[in-house]
């Protein structure tokens, strides 16, 4: 019996000191209730999930110009254009081509539109088939423009402008209001739809060019000659063609133009000796009556 009591009352003491610790933990009342909400819902984070950084949204632009013999630039270029259709529509897009020939030199272009994850890779290929056509890189260059700020901008316009609109859609839907609470209403609806729209089309529009980078390749023809010895003597024997050939033209324009009047003095000087070596002397009628 002694050792039943004692077992009882150390049972009575340990339930006693659970129903604290349980009293202890429950909150009392509704601010401590909130905090242990709040302390569930949002959980301290961890020192291995970091803070989320954003990318910077930069736009590339390349362009590069190639030098090669006249009669390979449009079989390059070419070449270019075909492995440009090869990546697809969605990777690569045709912007303008254009070429200007003449007597002194050609001149073309190739305008691109592609990924800006395989941009720099692609302009690197374009040096294959150049070289393996005679031609080399006249020059490159590379243009960055960091449109951060501006998609940030445009983005948090575009969800202002969709909050705005949804609570003006029910302010219309529940119909409260006066005539011309709700005219005013679909008027400000009206409005804050045309600018959204707006919003979004720019967004897209620099979120575009973040994704797909402007490409421009450009090619000229290379003069050929036949060595630079001989270049000098072909352009003295050019010159000296030139300046006889400008010569003989000053001199065909004069005999065409003097040649009346050489044969006019021809003939008076053969009918000066015709006559003796004199001229008739004139005698006048009214002299001969006297």
């Amino acid at each position: 019996n002694y050792r039943l009591g004692i077992a009882a009352c150390i049972a009575v003491l340990v339930l006693g000191g659970c129903g604290k610790a349980e009293m202890l933990q429950k909150p009392d009342g509704p601010a401590e209730m909130l905090s242990v909400m709040e302390a569930k819902e949002d959980p301290a984070p961890s020192p291995n999930q970091g803070i989320k950084i954003s990318l910077p949204q930069i736009a590339y632009t390349y362009t590069y110009s190639f030098t090669l013999p006249r009669a390979h630039i449009f079989d390059v270029r070419k070449a270019h254009l075909a492995e440009c259709e090869k990546l697809g529509a969605k990777r690569c897009q045709v912007v303008n081509m254009g070429s200007t020939e003449s007597e002194y030199g050609v001149d073309a272009s190739l305008a691109l539109k592609i990924d800006a994850s395989i941009a720099r890779q692609f302009g690197a290929n374009l040096n294959r088939t150049v070289n393996n056509s005679g031609g080399e890189q006249a020059s490159e260059s590379i243009n960055a423009e960091d449109l951060s700020k501006q998609i940030i901008d445009t983005d948090a316009r575009v969800k202002a402008k969709e909050l705005l609109a949804k609570r003006l859609s029910e302010l219309l839907a529940t119909r409260s209001g006066s005539v011309a609470d709700l005219v005013a209403a679909e008027r400000a609806l009206s409005d804050v739809l045309e600018e959204l729209d707006s919003a979004r089309t720019l967004l897209a529009a620099l979120r575009g060019r973040v994704a797909m980078s402007d490409m421009t390749i450009n090619y000229s023809a290379r003069p050929t000659t036949s060595g630079s010895l001989f270049a000098p003597v072909k352009g003295a024997i050019e010159s000296a063609g030139a300046t006889l050939g400008a010569s003989l033209g000053s001199l065909i324009s004069f005999i065409f133009t003097a040649a009346p009047w050489l044969l006019a003095l021809w003939g008076s000087v053969k009918l000066y000796k015709r006559m003796g070596g004199h001229w008739p002397r004139l005698r006048w009628p009214w002299k001969r009556s006297e």
